[in-house]
């Protein structure tokens, strides 16, 4: 804060220090990147604080099917920005008899007269000549100059509107009828048309294997503890869905240490 001409001058200046001591380096990883449907997997949790060194912590995992956060994001978000996102705000109150009373700046005139400063400049300001803008009481300029503008569109136009367009379009459709027939023909050959793989791999006199476990979530530990090196293991049993799962580990410790990790593992047919 600062005086100068009559007037209070006041400037703030925000400093923020990251709170790395309360942040943990947490990694979470799979044995494998990726499973066939009814297999068993294991995970490995590690965490750290900020220095390198593992820390006894709790740890809560889920493991979802990844499909499901394009219909619904996760409720809870990153723990470290829930605890430390929003800044305490430390104002200092200042204040000064300026905000109470005025204040005059005296200065003698021509006529050798002590005189307001501040009011003979509000007085010069409002014995200002303005006959020399012009006044109108017309259309401003560049409104009087607006020209009314047409835009024509086309008729029909394409295959519809041009008779020529028709032969095009017919073999534009039967390009489209092919396209589609050889797309048939592969996912059919790939087994991902009429037949699936279990039909395809089927043996006669073989028994038909049917996927009935498709649940959402596997998996929700929330009470895991790390051991004595910073690490937990955690086994789970996929279901029979084939699609991609997303394994999350949200750590927190007794002293106000948080981290958070995730990691993607697919489950598919060989």
């Amino acid at each position: 804060m600062m005086v100068s001409d009559g007037q209070i001058h006041r400037d703030m200046e925000q400093i923020v220090v990251p709170p790395i001591e309360h942040f943990l380096d947490v990694t979470i990883e799979s044995d494998r990147e990726q499973y066939q449907p009814g297999e068993e997997g294991t995970f490995t949790i590690t965490a750290k604080d900020h220095e390198g060194n593992p820390v006894a912590a709790e740890i809560a995992m889920g493991l979802i099917d990844a499909s499901v956060f394009y219909i619904q994001q996760d409720y809870a978000g990153d723990p470290r920005q829930f605890f430390f996102s929003n800044r305490q705000v430390n104002a200092v109150g200042m204040t000064s008899t300026f905000n109470q009373k005025p204040y005059a700046k005296l200065a003698e005139n021509e006529n050798e007269q002590l005189i307001d400063v501040k009011n003979e400049k509000l007085a010069s300001m409002n014995r200002l000549d303005l006959n020399g803008i012009k006044k109108s009481n017309g259309p401003a300029d560049g409104f009087s100059n607006i020209r009314e503008m047409r835009y024509s569109g086309g008729g029909g136009g394409g295959i519809f509107g041009d008779p020529e367009a028709a032969p095009v379009a017919s073999k534009s459709m039967a390009v489209g009828g092919r396209m589609a027939q050889m797309a048939m023909e592969v996912s059919d050959d790939q087994g991902f048309g009429m037949r699936s793989e279990e039909e395809k791999d089927m043996q006669p006199g073989q028994p038909i294997k049917v996927r009935t476990d498709f649940r959402s979530t596997l998996l929700w530990l929330p009470d895991i503890h790390t051991d004595e090196n910073g690490k937990a293991t955690i086994s789970a049993k996929y279901a029979d869905s084939l699609t991609s799962w997303k394994a999350t580990a949200r750590v927190a410790t007794s002293t106000s240490q948080f981290g958070i990790a995730s990691v993607t593992i697919r489950t598919r047919k060989p």
